[in-house]
C-alpha cells in the first residue's frame, strides 16, 4: 500500500477526486435554488449571501489551509476539508431558516477553502521536482468541470427525485466515502534530504512562516491572484446563479438548466487539458494568459447580450466560451506564479494566495452584487454588464504586467519520498 501511494499519479488521482468533493460541498444545492429560496423564504439578496458567505470563509481557509499545508501537511488539510464538506451539507438539509442555512454554507465554504488548496497543493508538491506544477495545476484545473457536471446536473436528478434537503444529506454522504480513500491512498511528499532540515526550521516559532512569505514576494504571484479574482467571480456567478435564471426567467427544468450551466466548465476543462498538455517551455505564457482574457470579455459581452434580448440560447452557448477562456488561462497564470518562487516550502502559501484571496474578495461580492442588483432592478442583466467592466481590468489589463518566467528542466539526485 505504502509503495503504491508514493507514484505521483496515484496521489493526483486522489487530489482530483477530493477536488471533485470540493464542487458537490461548493454547488451541490445551485439546481434547487428557486425551492430552497421559497420554501426557506428568502430574498434574492440573501440567496446571494448564502453564496457569498461560502465565498468568504472559502476564502479564508484557502490562506489558513496554505499555512498548515506549509507546516502540518497537505493530506490533514485534505482530509479537514472533506469533513467540513460532510458537516456543511447536513447542516444546510436539516435548515429550517436563514440562520441555520448560512451556517451550513459557511461550513461549506471551510470545505471548499481546504479542499481547494490541499489538492493543488499535493498535486503540484508531486510534480514540483520534475518541473511539471503547469501539467498537474492543468490537470486539476480539469476537475471543475467533473465537479460542476456532477454537482448541478448529475446531482439535480437527486434533487429533483428526494427532494433538496434529502438531495443534500446524500451529496453529504458521498463527499464522507472519500475520506477513507484520501487515508488510505494520498501521502505528504518529503524529501529525505531536507527533512531533517525542514522539521529543525519548523521548531523555530515563526521563521518558517516569514521566510515562506518572503519567498512568495513576486510580481507574478499578484498578477496570477487578480487573475483569478476574475475567474473566481464568474465561477460563482455562471455555476451558481445561470441555474436559477434559466429556471426562473426561460422556464427551463432544473437538471436542463444545470447541464448546460455545466458545460461552462466541462468544456472549459478541455482548455485546462490543452495548458497542461499543449504549451511547452519556449511558448510565451503571458501572450496566451492575456488572449484567454480577451476571449473572456468577448463571450461574457454575448452572454449579457442574450440574457438582454431574452434569447436563453445566445447564453448557454456563449457560457462555455467563457470558461473556455478561463480555464487555459487559470492554470497558466498559477503555473508561472509557481514558477517564479525559488522557495520549495512556500507553494503552499502561493496556492493559498492565488487561489484564497479571489474566494475572499470576488467569490464573495460577485454573487452577492448580482442578487442585490436582481432585488434592485428585477432583472440579472446590469449585474452581469457590471461584471464585463470588472473582468475587462482583472484578466486583461492585468496580465499585461506579468514577467515571463523561463523554466529549465532540473536533474534531481534525491528522489521524492513520502510521509504519511
Amino acid at each position: 500500500m505504502l509503495k503504491f501511494s508514493t507514484n505521483k499519479w496515484t496521489n493526483l488521482v486522489v487530489s482530483y477526486m477530493a477536488l471533485v468533493g470540493g464542487f458537490i460541498a461548493y454547488n451541490g444545492w445551485a439546481p434547487s435554488l428557486n425551492d430552497i429560496k421559497d420554501d426557506l423564504a428568502l430574498t434574492f439578496s440573501e440567496v446571494g449571501s448564502l453564496s457569498a458567505v461560502t465565498g468568504l470563509s472559502a476564502g479564508i481557509m484557502i490562506l489558513l489551509g496554505g499555512l498548515a499545508a506549509s507546516r502540518w501537511g497537505t493530506k490533514n488539510v485534505v482530509l479537514a476539508g472533506l469533513a467540513c464538506g460532510v458537516v456543511g451539507l447536513f447542516l444546510f438539509s436539516v435548515a429550517g431558516g436563514y440562520a441555520l442555512a448560512i451556517t451550513g454554507r459557511a461550513i461549506s465554504g471551510f470545505a471548499v477553502g481546504l479542499l481547494f488548496v490541499g489538492t493543488y497543493t499535493l498535486a503540484a508538491e508531486w510534480f514540483q521536482d520534475d518541473r511539471q506544477t503547469k501539467r498537474a495545476t492543468g490537470i486539476m484545473m480539469s476537475g471543475d468541470g467533473v465537479g460542476v457536471l456532477l454537482s448541478i446536473f448529475v446531482l439535480a436528478f437527486v434533487l429533483s427525485a428526494f427532494g433538496w434537503r434529502n438531495g443534500l444529506a446524500i451529496e453529504g454522504i458521498i463527499v464522507l466515502v472519500m475520506i477513507p480513500i484520501v487515508v488510505l491512498f494520498a501521502r505528504n511528499v518529503d524529501n529525505r534530504a531536507n527533512a531533517t532540515e525542514r522539521r529543525q526550521t519548523v521548531r523555530r516559532a515563526g521563521k518558517p512562516i516569514l521566510g515562506s512569505w518572503s519567498g512568495v514576494k513576486h510580481r507574478n504571484v499578484l498578477i496570477a491572484t487578480i487573475y483569478w479574482c476574475g475567474g473566481v467571480g464568474l465561477l460563482t456567478l455562471i455555476t451558481g446563479w445561470l441555474p436559477a435564471i434559466l429556471v426562473d426567467e426561460a422556464g427551463w427544468s432544473e437538471s436542463t438548466a444545470g447541464f448546460f450551466s455545466s458545460m461552462f466548465s466541462v468544456i472549459g476543462m478541455t482548455a485546462a487539458f490543452s495548458a497542461a498538455f499543449l504549451t511547452g517551455r519556449a511558448i510565451n505564457h503571458k501572450t496566451l494568459i492575456l488572449r484567454s482574457g480577451l476571449v473572456i470579455v468577448g463571450a461574457l459581452a454575448v452572454l449579457t447580450l442574450g440574457l438582454a434580448i431574452g434569447n436563453y440560447v445566445v447564453v448557454v452557448v456563449a457560457a462555455p466560451i467563457v470558461g473556455l477562456g478561463l480555464y487555459f488561462g487559470e492554470p497558466l497564470a498559477l503555473s508561472m506564479a509557481i514558477d517564479s518562487v525559488d522557495d520549495e516550502n512556500a507553494i503552499g502559501l502561493v496556492n493559498g494566495l492565488v487561489i484564497g484571496v479571489p474566494w475572499l474578495t470576488a467569490g464573495t461580492l460577485f454573487p452577492y452584487t448580482l442578487g442585490w442588483i436582481r432585488d434592485l432592478t428585477g432583472n440579472y442583466t446590469v449585474g452581469f454588464a457590471l461584471a464585463i467592466v470588472v473582468i475587462i481590468g482583472l484578466c486583461v489589463i492585468s496580465v499585461l504586467f506579468l514577467k515571463p518566467v523561463s523554466v529549465e528542466p532540473q536533474d534531481t539526485s534525491t528522489p521524492l519520498q513520502e510521509s504519511v
